[in-house]
């Protein structure tokens, strides 16, 4: 499975995902212990997932995020942190060019507040990164 995560709006993404890994919904909720009806939700654009709800399956299924390297290791916050400092922004800089308050990003960069997955396709079309979700 390789899923280009750019391509796509964030609740095909989970959906491709899912799919991928050949499951029902009721059968990844029972496998990620995440509601089924919250699965129902991403999948149709109803409700935003989080990164962290995205890393979860990605480690309990064994599969690699690269964002132009591994980024499975990072937690939620640092993951954004750490973009924002290798592209050189300040936390102002970095808001106005992904379209977020710079209230939210210190939320996010604390780690106060969980972000949506669409963040970081929102930081891989700005900043031309990859943003793969695929098999280790």
């Amino acid at each position: 499975m390789k899923i280009d995560a750019k391509k796509y709006p964030s609740n095909d993404v989970f959906k491709f995902l899912r799919e991928g890994l050949n499951l029902t919904q009721k059968e990844l909720a029972k496998k990620t212990n995440i509601n089924i009806s919250s699965i129902e939700k991403y999948e149709t654009n109803r409700q935003n997932y989080t990164y962290k709800t995205l890393l979860k399956i990605i480690n309990i299924f064994n599969l690699d995020i690269i964002m132009n390297e591994n980024v499975n290791n990072y937690k939620s916050n640092e993951l954004i942190r750490f973009l924002r400092t290798e592209l050189n922004l300040t936390q102002v800089e970095f808001s106005k060019k992904i379209c977020i308050s710079l209230s939210s990003l210190e939320k996010y960069e604390s780690g106060r507040q969980d972000y949506p997955f669409i963040i970081l396709i929102k930081i891989a079309n700005t900043f031309n990164y990859d943003l793969i979700i695929k098999n280790k």
